[in-house]
């Protein structure tokens, strides 16, 4: 993760997963995450 005060680079992992836990897919992306027009939110991501 790297940090600036307007911006945030994140790694993230999630999983759809099925009612019994078992996992249908799994993502790695990167998000970038900036504050701009006084909020956050989401710049750009990769698939």
């Amino acid at each position: 993760m790297l940090v600036s005060p307007r911006k945030v680079h994140l790694r993230v992992v999630y999983s759809r997963n099925r009612a019994d836990g078992s996992i249908i897919t799994q993502h790695r992306n990167v998000w970038i995450v900036t504050w701009q027009d006084e909020r956050w939110g989401i710049k750009q991501r990769s698939y």
